[in-house]
């Protein structure tokens, strides 16, 4: 999907987690990122604090654009899962078509950090350029596909609480069924006057369930008279 939104709008993007910044979608990304500023460790820092920069400025506003001081242009978006920025999705690395093209800063960058001079230059001309307008436009995309992403992620997570409960349900029922022999001696038998003997289940709300075990909530034990269909039969409670 995200090699057919790069295909499609010739945006490159990324999607990187909240939490510890690795990289987990990307497509189209450009030389000049993948080749130079991401593989030098003074380069990357400046990556690292453009995707942190735009991190932290997306917790009061659905969309941050940020030039990072390697000079070119990202936008972000959160991702966000039940109420927590769990990743980021990135546009760009991208120039505006109206902005300046500062070639000399790009040509003491690569100096500054050894960069083979004619190679960066080569990458940095293959960076894409756009109109505000077109931005705009990819932006009401990008944001339809993030809440598309969203949706399916909490669409996922509704699910995925809903077979936790439903194992949980399961393992209680298990249980239950592991202690049938238990649960057996815990039995009214019902001694009738001409001495057979009808076996009665206690009734559930005197049985508690504790920590996989089948405990009497509190049955007293006694014998009782009574007349039942006209047969007089003892009631005795055993264990």
């Amino acid at each position: 999907m995200a090699d057919s939104f790069y295909q499609s709008t010739s945006m490159p993007l990324g999607i990187i987690d909240a939490i510890d910044n690795s990289i987990l979608v990307r497509a189209g990304w450009q030389d000049i990122c993948t080749r130079f500023h991401r593989v030098h460790p003074q380069t990357l820092v400046n990556c690292q604090e453009s995707d942190n920069f735009i991190k932290d400025h997306l917790k009061n506003k659905e969309v941050c654009q940020y030039k990072c001081k390697n000079g070119l242009w990202d936008i972000g978006m959160s991702i966000t899962i039940s109420g927590k920025h769990l990743a980021t999705m990135f546009l760009g690395q991208f120039f505006y078509e109206d902005e300046n093209l500062e070639r000399k800063f790009f040509v003491g960058h690569g100096e500054k950090f050894g960069f083979d001079i004619d190679l960066y230059l080569k990458a940095l001309d293959q960076v894409p350029h756009f109109t505000h307008e077109k931005i705009e436009y990819i932006l009401s995309y990008s944001q339809s596909f993030v809440g598309f992403i969203t949706k399916i992620a909490e669409s996922a997570l509704a699910n995925k609480n809903s077979d936790v409960q439903l194992r949980e349900q399961n393992q209680i029922m298990q249980g239950i069924l592991q202690h049938t022999h238990i649960m057996l001696p815990f039995l009214i038998a019902n001694l009738t006057i001409s001495g057979r003997i009808a076996l009665m289940p206690i009734p559930a709300k005197d049985v508690l369930l504790f920590r996989g075990k089948i405990i009497l909530n509190s049955i007293p034990i006694r014998r009782t008279m009574c007349f039942s269909n006209g047969c007089r039969y003892r009631r005795t409670l055993f264990y």
